[in-house]
């Protein structure tokens, strides 16, 4: 008997495939899953805000937070500076309440990056005022945009940057991969190596290549986990590398491990096509 759901994605699928196995063929979901991660955008101006968050190329929730209207007034004096006064504690109380929602909407939904959008002038440090560190350092960019902007464009430039960040990040995250392994740090490298951490629980952060081509697919390699797969005969090396790399998100996602996939595989080829960074050693 087989059972199977459907799905569609707005994010593009690269190449149609077809596995039959005895479980989900999870490397190509969470390859898609790390190229449109969930991220949030905070577009506001001095009296409203839309917190929005897109994952899968898509949006997924939008909510807005609205005050009543001010303005400076024109008339000189007592009052006006009182007035004034009002109006700077007004924006500032907003911000505080925009803030305040999008680090619980992070919290409660683990989303890891966000951006700001709005009136660069007024509107934008009145918020980083408002942030607390840990939340500055999930900003990814702070983008020039009307409040009114549609919400395919905050994607489509939002996902931009993001990617272009995430590319640049890979790099470091290699450098300091091959750094902890070579001065014998919590670090591991090789198939065979990360495969038999991520069996003992070891593996805090895998690391594995967008493209399969890079990774060693040694036939010993599929024997290393409890559940060994099965490699038939006259089975090719890349369809050997395919069932090695899902054997490797497989075994990160039942251990909670997080999976990080390096675009330009190449930078992860001298050390056998992956990698992880580990919470202890044995």
């Amino acid at each position: 008997m087989v059972f199977f759901e459907a799905m569609q994605f707005e994010a593009p699928v690269e190449q149609n495939e077809l596995f039959v196995m005895n479980q989900p063929h999870l490397y190509p979901l969470c390859r898609l899953v790390d190229r449109f991660p969930r991220y949030a955008v905070v577009i506001a101006d001095t009296n409203s805000a839309r917190i929005i968050v897109f994952g899968l190329n898509a949006l997924q929730s939008s909510e807005e937070l609205q005050h009543a209207k001010t303005k400076r007034m024109s008339a000189g004096g007592w009052s006006q500076a009182r007035f004034q006064r009002h109006v700077d504690n007004f924006r500032k109380q907003h911000a505080s309440e925009v803030v305040e929602f999008l680090e619980r909407l992070i919290r409660e939904e683990k989303i890891e990056h966000f951006f700001l959008a709005g009136d660069e002038e007024v509107v934008i440090p009145l918020l980083k005022e408002q942030m607390p560190k840990h939340l500055q350092e999930r900003l990814v960019d702070v983008l020039r945009l009307e409040v009114s902007a549609a919400d395919n464009i905050l994607l489509e430039r939002t996902l931009e940057v993001l990617q272009s960040e995430h590319a640049r990040r890979d790099a470091d995250k290699v450098e300091y991969l091959m750094t902890q392994f070579r001065s014998g740090g919590l670090a591991i490298a090789g198939v065979v190596d990360t495969l038999t951490a991520l069996e003992n629980g070891q593996v805090d952060e895998l690391i594995v290549p967008a493209s399969t081509s890079v990774l060693d697919a040694p036939e010993e390699a599929l024997a290393v986990t409890a559940e060994p797969v099965v490699a038939t005969e006259g089975q090719d090396l890349q369809t050997r590398a395919m069932l090695i790399a899902d054997a490797l998100v497989t075994k990160a996602q039942q251990t909670s491990a997080k999976i990080s996939f390096i675009e330009d595989s190449q930078l992860l080829a001298s050390i056998g096509g992956c990698g992880a960074l580990l919470r202890y050693r044995i």
